[in-house]
């Protein structure tokens, strides 16, 4: 059965007012102060905000027991307070001075008069039922506590339910290393984290009431997350309002009503770029927030046309290196300023094109850019990133000899060209003299719209024989074409004497004529980059358009269809899922598929996109068809996983040459 939504009894409610008291302590570190507990070493460091820290020891330095809140507020905010002077310690085992642990928590918001421990506390509850997801769906209740004796407890502070009244998450407030946390589970989930648990417990005696609420110190999520310039611009019926205005209607109206307010937080955005919080917060966009604020950030969400977490660690590996779960504070406080992308849909440059007017009025500074896009451009449905990737065409080897040979080709692009690069390697041993760095090294030389680079052989231990050459054009957005040539033969030119002629030779076998296609068959010609394999044709380049396509078949009567169904042809992209089919007197005789390595998407290439669906397949998020796991089958094992995920994010990077399967640095 599904349980009724029911609402809160005064109890409950206690229970819930009184964790929300605990949990909105949040204090500045005034020190860096480092503990250690179950083996674990934490630091809560000068100028970080926390929630209360972890600890055990004497029953007087319990938070709630022998230090009232306040007090224990009071000392936090006092660098020279026993606070920071002293330690609390249990056995080898040590953390401030001020601590609460897991039963300590419990306790107080069960409004008990003394700190019991796990053990303890099952003499003042009653045992509910086992932790499955039968029982979470059926007995769980706000206010119970997950126990286990001996290890750990916590406490259940929300329940979620969605139109149907169906249970879709569990809001868990505990007390934990290293400090207090709150999390949102499904049924499933909880009942997989606590499956070892010894039961539900629900408290039996009265709960007083809860202090009054201490309001926190705001922190610099919170700060981010409000903007008044942007949400006057994205919010014009509040245009009149002062900064303070602006300010109180977001915190009491505008939060509720899930309007956008910063650069970095739109929260219908949120909602919908993030269907597991859909499912389980509905339009609560009150919750979503605190989501967003407590975890959501964390988890390298999407929270805003100008900001993808995923995307903007991915971009900037000194940044995932150097912050880790503060990636987005580096965003606010510097990347912002610096005209780093916060996402795919957001480039700053670009939209100073589209927006000289701005670009006039802020010359220069990229922070007022992010923000006028976030309240005008994002409201004008402006697409601020360029979509257009480079175009190779005129390609041309020549000048081959023993010392080497020489590529040219002609790049193009709608904004402009950022570097055409021709990393090169001896097939023989696979790509073991690939340069390092090759985007930095191999550059070729730009005139006008050519760009030539000359491989020599001294480069390359002066090998003889088959060598293989790629080209990656960048533009100015980012955006990479990637072409593979066809393997190119050095070949040792020394002059030999002729040998002396056979006296008897034998007579020259008349050569086979020249096999040609099936007339029935869809297949690529002699020597084309692409090999038909069963009903799909693979080892298209990227970004091969439909005439370039078409030129690798001596089949007539080709037609080209997009995934849709529809008819392409001339210059469009050719990506994963475009299908060939072959007519013969009006009627169709044969279907083949392309197959672009790692275009997940369709789109023809490779970007954040196509690895951001592999990740989302893997964790079950997005279902994918047949050819699409094909393309997304990056390590060519059959199966799509992490490793597939990894290469393809390294190929991005510019680190793992996709085609052939080899780390570049």
């Amino acid at each position: 059965m599904v349980q009724p939504v029911q609402a809160l009894s005064q109890n409950q409610q206690n229970i819930v007012n009184r964790a929300d008291y605990l949990y909105s302590l949040v204090w500045t570190a005034q020190k860096t102060v480092t503990a250690h507990a179950y083996n674990s070493y934490y630091t809560f460091y000068a100028g970080q905000q926390y929630h209360l820290p972890y600890g055990q020891g004497p029953t007087a330095n319990y938070i709630g027991y022998g230090v009232s809140p306040a007090n224990f507020m009071a000392a936090a905010a006092n660098a020279n307070s026993v606070f920071y002077k002293s330690k609390s310690y249990a056995g080898s085992w040590y953390s401030t001075y001020y601590i609460t642990d897991c039963s300590g928590f419990v306790s107080w918001c069960w409004g008990l008069t003394a700190k019991q421990s796990t053990r303890s506390l099952a003499n003042y509850s009653s045992y509910v039922a086992s932790v499955t997801q039968a029982n979470i769906r059926n007995h769980l209740r706000v206010g119970d506590a997950l126990n286990r004796y001996d290890y750990h407890v916590v406490l259940v502070t929300d329940l979620m339910y969605d139109g149907a009244g169906n249970l879709t998450g569990i809001e868990i407030t505990e007390q934990t290393i290293p400090h207090t946390t709150r999390t949102v589970y499904t049924p499933a989930g909880l009942a997989s984290a606590y499956a070892s648990y010894d039961g539900i417990y629900r408290y039996n005696g009265t709960v007083p009431a809860s202090p009054v609420v201490v309001q926190p110190e705001e922190t610099w999520i919170e700060k981010a997350c409000f903007d008044p310039m942007v949400y006057r611009d994205r919010n014009q019926d509040l245009k009149d309002l002062t900064d303070a205005q602006l300010k109180e209607h977001w915190l009491n109206h505008g939060i509720k009503e899930g309007r956008a307010s910063s650069p970095i937080l739109d929260l219908k955005f949120y909602l919908n770029n993030n269907p597991d919080l859909k499912a389980a917060y509905g339009t609560d966009y009150a919750k979503l927030y605190n989501h967003f604020i407590t975890s959501g950030y964390k988890e390298y969400r999407k929270s805003s046309a100008l900001f993808d977490g995923e995307y903007y660690t991915t971009k900037y590996p000194d940044v995932a290196a150097n912050y880790k779960e503060l990636y987005l504070k580096h965003y606010v406080d510097n990347g912002m300023k610096e005209g780093r992308r916060g996402s795919l849909t957001f480039d700053p440059n670009y939209y100073w094109v589209l927006r000289p007017d701005v670009a006039a009025a802020w010359p220069g500074d990229y922070e007022m850019c992010a923000k006028h896009y976030a309240g005008h451009g994002v409201n004008a449905q402006i697409e601020a990133y360029d979509k257009e990737f480079p175009v190779v065409s005129d390609v041309e080897v020549f000048d081959i000899s023993t010392a080497g040979y020489t590529v040219s080709c002609k790049v193009t692009d709608n904004w402009g060209v950022s570097k055409v690069v021709f990393p090169t390697w001896t097939i023989h041993n696979g790509q073991d003299d690939l340069a390092d760095n090759f985007m930095n090294t191999q550059k070729g030389t730009k005139d006008g719209d050519i760009f030539t680079f000359r491989v020599n052989t001294a480069d390359h231990n002066y090998e003889i024989g088959e060598y293989g050459t790629h080209i990656y054009a960048v533009d100015r957005g980012g955006n990479q074409t990637v072409i593979q040539l066809e393997i190119i033969q050095v070949q040792d030119q020394g002059t030999y004497p002729d040998p002396e002629p056979d006296p008897d030779p034998e007579p020259t076998p008349t050569p086979d004529p020249t096999p040609t296609p099936t007339e029935d068959q869809i297949q690529p010609k002699a020597g084309a980059a692409c090999v038909r394999e069963g009903d799909i044709i693979t080892n298209i380049p990227f970004y091969t358009t439909v005439s370039q396509l078409l030129a690798m078949f001596d089949n007539q009567n080709l037609e080209v269809l997009d995934k849709n169904g529809n008819e392409i042809s001339g210059q469009t992209p050719v990506g994963t899922g475009v299908s060939l089919n072959l007519y013969s007197n009006g009627l169709l005789i044969d279907v083949a598929t392309v197959m672009v390595l790692g275009d997940v998407d369709g789109s023809g290439g490779v970007d954040v996109t196509d690895y951001m669906r592999i990740k989302a397949a893997i964790m079950g998020e997005l279902q994918i068809d047949s050819f699409e796991r094909i393309a997304a089958d990056v390590d060519l094992n059959g199966a799509v996983n992490t490793t597939d995920y990894m290469r393809l994010k390294a190929f991005f990077l510019g680190n793992f040459d996709l085609v052939r399967q080899i780390r570049i640095n």
